[in-house]
């Protein structure tokens, strides 16, 4: 059996992605601030409580996920502040970047150095938002840092170690849209 992580799993595209990697078979890790458990034991799952933005907390998820050969870095909110990004005061970027850019930065940080050790074929899915890319009327660009992350595309080939891989960016945005599960939604 394969075995996945899932960050963000608790609920929307990262809960969409277990229910979906779990109906094909893997053995999911779901890591989420909040519990997991429930969700974990319909699928079979493992439950965690990580924090994407504590360097301990995601080096502890890569520990009891050594076996990982898909790593879907999904975790990601929103700012509180639907005004123009000068309204937002700098604990709410703060709190945007550390969620959505480090909770990357942490995931790419403890995995891809064990999953190209592994010198099995793997893959890494890091959901990109749109909300990096437009303002919405009434709202803010979340942060084009934040979006930049899923930009560049797919990455095929050797990187600049000359290790193979390949990255996934995953760019939801409002629908129609065809989810993981195949059936359609609204963004």
């Amino acid at each position: 059996m394969s075995t996945a992580v899932v960050t963000g799993a608790a609920s929307g595209i990262g809960r969409a992605l277990a229910v979906r990697l779990a109906a094909k078979g893997y053995r999911v890790h779901l890591a989420d601030v909040v519990a997991t458990e429930e969700l974990a034991t319909e699928l079979g799952g493992v439950p965690h409580r990580v924090d994407v933005t504590r360097p301990d907390d995601m080096a502890a998820l890569a520990d009891a996920a050594r076996d990982a050969c898909l790593v879907c870095l999904n975790a990601g909110v929103l700012g509180r502040t639907m005004g123009a990004p000068w309204e937002a005061d700098a604990t709410e970027w703060e709190r945007v970047l550390r969620i959505n850019l480090m909770g990357v930065v942490n995931g790419l940080r403890v995995f891809v150095p064990r999953l190209v050790d592994a010198g099995e074929p793997v893959q890494i899915l890091i959901t990109a938002s749109l909300a990096g890319l437009v303002t919405f009327p009434g709202g803010w660009s979340v942060c084009r840092l934040q979006a930049r992350r899923g930009r560049g595309g797919r990455t095929d080939g050797p990187g600049a170690d000359g290790h193979g891989g390949h990255g996934h960016p995953a760019l939801p945005g409002p629908g129609p849209y065809r989810n993981v599960g195949g059936r359609r939604g609204r963004g």
